[in-house]
């Protein structure tokens, strides 16, 4: 339903739909409105009893029945008696709640950057080689072993003498070794920084007091 269809509706508090007399309009605040109902009521009702809704209809806050009682039409009379019904009017209060903004709140997340130093151990393998001087006469050749973690590779010379005779002359030592060494490198870490920035008072309008509220 658009404005031009709700701008002189009235509904009591007990559903029942009016209408202002569109010869009404204009009005003061402290005026008196005729208002008919689909029921055939007639009232004349002050305006500050009227609540105006955004649709520009308005609510009567009290039953049908009592608002006949306190602002019955002007030639409204008692049929028994034939007195003139003076209608007596109460004030009420009317609350109703709206959204007020206080404040507002900006975060702000920003990425900071730094070096560290970073120390991490290594493994190197180095090889040490020994000659061993032998210069000892043998039958076969002997084969490369193995004495732990040293590798020994027999060296063959073979010489001139009366008879000829195989050599041992000496032997190489290889053995394995591990040196730690340490080296440092840089490596760039992110760390997440928060600020928090509140925004002077402003009063919410309309639409975004209507607006859901945020829910995580």
């Amino acid at each position: 339903m658009d404005n031009s269809q709700t701008f002189n509706l009235v509904i009591s508090r007990d559903g029942l739909r009016g209408f202002i007399d569109p010869k009404a309009f204009p009005f003061n605040h402290g005026s008196r409105v005729p208002v008919h109902f689909e029921n055939g009521e007639r009232l004349l009702i002050p305006v500050n009893f009227l609540n105006r809704q955004e649709d520009d209809s308005y609510i009567l806050p009290i039953p049908l029945p009592e608002a006949k009682q306190l602002w019955p039409f002007p030639d409204t009379k008692d049929a028994k008696n034939d007195d003139l019904v003076i209608p007596v009017t109460e004030e009420r209060v009317v609350l109703r709640k709206r959204k007020l903004e206080t404040g507002r709140v900006r975060i702000t997340k920003r990425v900071t950057a730094r070096d560290e130093e970073i120390k991490e151990p290594l493994m190197q393998e180095t090889l040490h080689i020994e000659r061993i001087p032998v210069n000892r006469p043998i039958t076969e050749p002997v084969p490369v072993r193995c004495e732990g973690d040293t590798l020994i590779v027999p060296i063959f010379e073979e010489t001139l003498v009366v008879e000829k005779r195989l050599i041992l002359k000496e032997e190489l030592r290889i053995t394995k070794r591990r040196v730690e060494t340490r080296r440092a490198r840089r490596a760039t870490l992110r760390r997440e920084e928060v600020s928090i920035e509140r925004t002077p008072f402003r009063e919410l309008s309309q639409e975004e007091a209507e607006e859901p509220e945020a829910t995580c």
